[in-house]
C-alpha cells in the first residue's frame, strides 16, 4: 500500500514540473526568442610571445606562430607586429594585441676578473 502511494506521489510531482516548464518568464523582454545568441568571440586571442630578429619578425597567437601577413586560426589575419604588440584583424574587426609582460633580452658584458694573476 505504502508503495502504491509512493508511485502516486511521484507521478503528481512529475507532473507538475512539467506544467512549470511549460511558463512563460516574466522578466523577460516582450518579442524575445528563447535562441537568442550572444555577441561572444568564439576564439579569445592571447598574444604569448613576438621574436624580433634582422631577417623577420614573428608573434605566437594562441600558441600559433605567425609573421606579419600570415592568416592563422582560418580567420586571424596579423597585420603589424611591433616591439610589445601585435596589430590583428578579426573577423573584419581590427585589435591590437598586448604582451602581458614584455621581455627585452639585454647584452651582457662578460665580467671582469679582479684576481691578481
Amino acid at each position: 500500500m505504502a508503495y502504491n502511494r509512493a508511485l502516486i506521489c511521484i507521478f503528481c510531482l512529475l507532473s507538475s514540473l512539467s506544467a512549470f516548464a511549460a511558463l512563460k518568464d516574466p522578466t523577460r523582454p516582450p518579442n524575445s526568442s528563447s535562441n537568442t545568441v550572444i555577441n561572444k568571440p568564439i576564439v579569445e586571442l592571447k598574444l604569448s610571445a613576438i621574436l624580433i630578429s634582422k631577417q623577420s619578425k614573428y608573434a605566437t597567437i594562441n600558441g600559433v606562430p605567425a609573421k606579419e601577413g600570415q592568416l592563422i586560426l582560418s580567420s586571424v589575419k596579423v597585420l603589424k607586429i611591433f616591439n610589445n604588440s601585435v596589430k590583428v584583424r578579426y573577423k573584419g574587426i581590427n585589435q591590437t594585441l598586448y604582451l602581458l609582460t614584455p621581455f627585452k633580452k639585454k647584452q651582457v658584458a662578460p665580467k671582469k676578473s679582479y684576481r691578481n694573476e
